[in-house]
């Protein structure tokens, strides 16, 4: 069974690289929209999640175990990385300081490819430790 931690370790800090097109090839303006990513959990194994980007500061994302979670994008490094944090409102092991409110939360950053189809990246729980590799697609 997976954590809480171990999954919002997973959603936290995501360092995103650009990558190639997806099949159907469709292009975006902006990565504001539904994303699907995987990501390389904390106890091994890859998990998967659901995201929302609803505009340039904020989103919502849904763990393959159900629980939902927010995003607080807190930089832009233009032309495409955003970094931020992901927070949950419980977990198995909380952090040491808060984030809006959660002792759950983790660092992320978003780096998306030039047609805004897919991203790479990486998280870390509580902005410590080894960091997670993740990526998403349209």
């Amino acid at each position: 069974m997976q954590s809480s931690s171990n999954t919002l370790l997973v959603v936290s800090t995501f360092i995103l690289a650009s990558c190639a097109t997806t099949p159907s090839g469709q292009t975006y303006d902006s990565p504001i929209g539904d994303w699907n990513e995987t990501y390389s959990s904390t106890g091994g194994g890859v998990r998967s999640l659901e995201m929302t980007l609803h505009d340039e500061d904020s989103g919502t994302f849904i763990l393959d175990n159900g629980m939902e979670g927010r995003i607080e994008i807190s930089s832009k490094e233009y032309p495409r990385t955003w970094r931020g944090y992901a927070i949950l409102p419980s977990g198995s092991e909380p952090c040491a300081t808060e984030k809006s409110g959660s002792k759950y939360w983790s660092e992320l950053s978003f780096k998306f490819n030039e047609t805004y189809n897919q991203y790479t990246g990486g998280y870390k729980r509580c902005g410590e430790g080894r960091e997670s590799s993740t990526k998403g697609v349209r």
